[in-house]
């Protein structure tokens, strides 16, 4: 049984054939109950009797409507909720003890946790960053700028509190759609670039416009507007002008690069995507034997779906490459599976192939692990490519 599991048998009791939650809803009813207030999708009987029995887990949404419905308290919402990321992070083979220590600096503990969110993006369980780093951020906020001076606005603390920033960011970019993450994202990017400005961190001013850039391309390619092609120039323009400054970390550049290039594609602006193609294979070779950077896997996607626009007969090259880099990385990414079915199907129908019964089996397996998890904005894409 799961964590979780095991935390829920508390809240209902078998009678006969049946199982009673809280003397008040049948299996059935409360499936029924969670279904409708989920937005009649993500659950069933079926798959509310394999949460109980441990062999699956609720996602993040279900477990608080599932606790609204219950009338659950909230000392134990938490307590299932402490139980639910347990579980999520040892199914995808991680220390679940993260971020928990022992020592009195406060710096070091905040420290830990911004880390602990890039690492639960890496692991593709970006729905739970924003919960836990929210705590983070208000800690860092007041304990880097009250005026007690707990802790010296120290370029170590700054940078912690950018970390953190940047996290919950992406992680609504990755699996929110473009208005709806860009009401989270926008005031995120503001604070950034004042950090940036005020302490003349070239460096923060990168991640803000990482930030911006992808905003700016989901909003383009999410949307319905007919200025997706103003969208995607912002994007291009926000990101060229960070690039002028280098940052000191392959990863950011790696984001900056790749942002250039998602956008150059929908622009039709082959030069300007062969341009950041080439700097993004540079700082892969620089990293060729640390498959912990997962963003190769993510930027290598963007080439390839950019070589199959252009008619690149290097694609087939690329897709290589991803599978190589796939293979290296020591750990289960969700997020990073459902992009590279997205990107598939992409390069397929650019490509035009005519496979259809394949594209449609890559549409079903996306949509059905982004439900599992989740990913919205994927389940909105995979819905659509399945003309449900």
């Amino acid at each position: 049984m799961s964590n979780l599991s095991k935390k829920l048998a508390s809240y209902y009791e078998k009678r006969g054939n049946k199982i009673i939650f809280c003397e008040k809803y049948s299996l059935n009813e409360l499936a029924i109950e969670l279904w409708e207030k989920l937005g009649y999708k993500g659950i069933d009987s079926s798959s509310l009797s394999r949460v109980i029995k441990g062999e699956r887990l609720f996602t993040a949404e279900q477990l608080e409507i599932f606790c609204q419905v219950l009338n659950i308290n909230n000392s134990n919402s938490e307590e299932l909720k402490s139980a639910l990321e347990i579980d999520m992070l040892t199914r995808y083979g991680m220390n679940p003890t993260l971020g928990d220590h022992h020592d009195d600096s406060v710096s070091l503990l905040l420290e830990s946790n911004a880390a602990h969110a890039k690492v639960l993006r890496e692991r593709g369980l970006v729905e739970y960053i924003p919960g836990w780093i929210e705590s983070t951020i208000s800690l860092l906020e007041t304990a880097v700028f009250s005026n007690t001076d707990s802790i010296s606005t120290t370029n170590k603390n700054i940078q912690s509190l950018a970390n953190a920033y940047f996290e919950k960011a992406y992680s609504y970019g990755c699996i929110y759609p473009g208005k709806e993450s860009y009401e989270v994202v926008y005031p995120i990017i503001k604070r950034l670039s004042t950090l940036a400005i005020d302490y003349k961190d070239s460096h923060i001013l990168m991640k803000a416009n990482v930030l911006l850039s992808f905003n700016y391309y989901v909003l383009g390619k999410d949307g319905n507007s007919l200025d997706k092609k103003d969208l995607f120039q912002h994007g291009s323009d926000s990101i060229s002008l960070a690039l002028k400054n280098n940052s000191d970390s392959d990863e950011i550049s790696l984001m900056a690069w790749r942002c250039l290039a998602l956008n150059s594609i929908y622009l039709k602006d082959q030069l300007t995507f062969k341009f950041a193609s080439q700097k993004i294979w540079a700082i892969i070779a620089r990293n060729n034997e640390d498959p912990n950077i997962s963003f190769i896997i993510w930027a290598l996607a963007t080439i390839a779906r950019g070589q199959s626009y252009f008619n690149d007969k290097n694609v087939e090259q690329t897709l290589d490459h991803i599978k190589k880099f796939n293979s290296l990385i020591p750990w289960s990414d969700p997020l990073r599976e459902c992009a590279l079915l997205r990107n598939e199907l992409e390069i397929l129908d650019n490509l035009r192939s005519k496979d259809s019964t394949y594209k449609i089996s890559l549409a079903k397996k996306g949509l059905n692990m982004s439900k599992d998890l989740n990913y919205i904005r994927y389940i909105h894409y995979f819905n659509k490519y399945l003309n449900l």
